[in-house]
């Protein structure tokens, strides 16, 4: 059993998280980085997913909105190191710019962070998935 976060905003996306969990793991999702921050002050993940663009006006914005975005909780994650600590960060942004300052961000701090764009999430969940199995067989 794994614990998964997911903050992501977009009920759609919500949904592939959930089509592609395994039975046993409990699915958190979560839509707001404030939100996300406090959530996980108190909690523990084996796997953390983060977006970047959380609000419309995020979209192709030219300026950064370091309160508000993803980018809060990758700082947040970075200098707290303690909390879900060792748990991959896998940062699945369309927003390029913005998944490179979370990555960068993360991975300066040494936890261990992934660019993956959503659309090749359901790929990445299916193979873990696949794998968690073959192991507990």
């Amino acid at each position: 059993m794994a614990n998964v976060f997911v903050l992501e905003d977009g009920p759609a996306r919500h949904r592939v998280f959930r089509e592609h969990q395994m039975d046993e793991d409990r699915l958190t999702i979560i839509t707001s980085a404030q939100e996300a921050i406090t959530h996980l002050q108190d909690h523990v993940y084996d796997l953390i997913f983060l977006d970047h663009d959380l609000r419309e006006e995020h979209y192709g914005a030219a300026e950064h909105d370091d309160a508000t975005t993803g980018y809060a909780v990758a700082k947040w994650l970075a200098d707290n190191p303690t909390k879900s600590e060792g748990a991959p960060v896998v940062i699945h942004s369309f927003n390029p710019v913005g998944a490179k300052r979370m990555f960068d961000t993360l991975h300066d701090a040494n936890r261990l962070a992934y660019l993956v764009p959503f659309n090749q999430v359901a790929l990445h969940l299916r193979m873990l998935a696949e794998r968690r199995r073959n192991a507990t067989n």
